[in-house]
């Protein structure tokens, strides 16, 4: 094939005056994305010595299990022992360590144990009473492949059954012999991988810090950058006669004991003695566009993740307007769409495993994250009394519905409830024209 014909059927652009899509001459040919598999290890040395890197694992399960919930479809007794059955098994607790650690390491599981281990490979069963929960990253837990559900119709399609424990010895039981049915697993999982590389990886996917790693990399760098910059911003030019002589002649020792004099003699008494041969002086380094530099890596950081400056960096918003409410909203909605869509599933399943017999169409409330202070809850309670005050007036609603409504609960609310079994005309009357005779309807349209 010769040249003409090899160029005409490259797919791309390609210039061979400038180079542009050559390879060898345009480094672009020579880079490409490329995922990287990284063992337990590297997660948790980088969790435990970068700082950024364990706030972008913790930061969202920490904001979405920092308030409770309750649960709607049943009746408030049932709702609050369901939720007194979770702390007795640490529920809420687990569940953001297992949401932690899948973050951390790409995967995890909650374990419901039984009394005894016996079964433990066999789907559990209804009404099975689970005594303890424990949470294992996915390194303790190795997929099956030969237990792969192949039923298009099952809820773990194309996912292992069957998952054995990879846990250190303790004792004289050996928990590495023990396998586990998906059933008996509450499965949290990190960052997505594609089919191909989520099988590549045992079955799991990969932690938020993989994407990200090169990103917060370049962010610590150039602040440890900066930092050395500031130490050395002065530097000391000291000037000696015959310098490039002593250097031939192999007298370092010498040049380098005068700077060390010298240096010495400016600590100790703060001054600098020099021969008047010689001459000293200071240069300032410049840091001109290091601010902005600083603030691009932030910037590219921020948006390799999910989470705002102010929450991520710890930055206050700029501008003369600027309140950060705006920002705080949008995370919140954020985590509150997290919460609905991937924890509140999770927490119901594990509500069902803990108290059989739950209702099919059971949900979960949770508790608004955004904290009012003193004046501007004060606010909304002015405004609803107002609205309450004209409903009044006008008759649509009763005092002793506001008053239950209000105040009838463990906290204020502005939610009004109407019982309408109460009210003395709850149900409207039925029009007396339906029960006449159609036809003395039409004599009276004629008349």
């Amino acid at each position: 094939m010769d040249k003409k014909t090899f160029v005409a059927r490259l797919d791309g652009w390609l210039n061979l005056i400038t180079g542009l899509g050559a390879r060898g001459k345009d480094k672009r040919t020579a880079a490409q994305a490329l995922w990287h598999r990284h063992d337990e290890i590297f997660f948790e040395h980088l969790y435990a010595s970068d700082g950024m890197a364990a706030r972008i694992v913790d930061l969202l399960p920490e904001e979405a299990l920092r308030k409770d919930w309750c649960y709607s479809g049943v009746e408030k007794p049932k709702s609050n022992t369901y939720i007194a059955r979770l702390k007795e098994l640490d529920a809420k607790n687990k569940c953001r360590e297992a949401w932690k650690q899948a973050r951390q390491y790409g995967g995890s599981a909650i374990v419901y144990f039984s009394k005894g281990t016996e079964g433990m490979n066999e789907p559990m069963r209804d009404g099975e009473e689970v005594v303890a929960l424990q949470v294992l990253n996915r390194f303790e837990l190795q997929a099956d492949p030969t237990s792969l559900d192949m039923n298009p119709l099952s809820p773990t399609f194309r996912m292992p059954t069957l998952y054995r424990l990879n846990v250190i010895q303790t004792g004289s039981a050996d928990l590495n012999l023990l396998v586990v049915h998906i059933s008996r697993l509450e499965l949290f999982h990190g960052a997505k991988l594609p089919r191909r590389l989520f099988t590549e990886n045992g079955y799991w996917h990969d932690s938020v810090l993989t994407r990200p790693y090169n990103v917060i990399r370049n962010y610590q760098t150039s602040h440890d950058s900066s930092a050395a910059i500031l130490q050395d911003f002065n530097v000391g030019v000291f000037k000696m006669r015959n310098l490039a002589e002593l250097v031939a002649a192999g007298k370092e020792d010498q040049i380098r004991e005068r700077v060390e004099l010298a240096n010495y003699s400016k600590s100790v008494i703060r001054s600098l003695i020099i021969d008047e041969s010689e001459t000293y002086e200071e240069k300032s380094r410049t840091v001109t566009g290091m601010p902005e530099l600083l603030k691009a890596a932030g910037t590219n950081l921020v948006a390799q993740t999910d989470i705002p400056h102010t929450k991520l960096l710890g930055e206050s918003p700029e501008g003369s307007n600027a309140t950060g409410n705006s920002t705080t909203t949008a995370w919140y909605d954020y985590v509150d769409s997290q919460r609905q869509e991937y924890l509140a599933p999770k927490l119901i399943n594990i509500t069902r495993k803990l108290n059989p017999g739950i209702p099919k169409d059971i949900g979960i409330d949770f508790d608004s994250l955004w904290q009012l202070d003193d004046n501007e809850e004060a606010d909304i309670r002015l405004k609803v009394a107002q609205a309450d005050a004209v409903y009044l007036d006008r008759g649509v609603l009763d005092p002793a519905e506001v008053a239950v409504s209000r105040f009838g609960g463990n906290k204020y609310s502005m939610e009004t409830e109407i019982d309408l079994e109460a009210r003395p005309n709850s149900k409207p009357e039925e029009n007396e024209l339906d029960d006449e005779d159609p036809e003395s309807d039409e004599n009276s349209e004629a008349s």
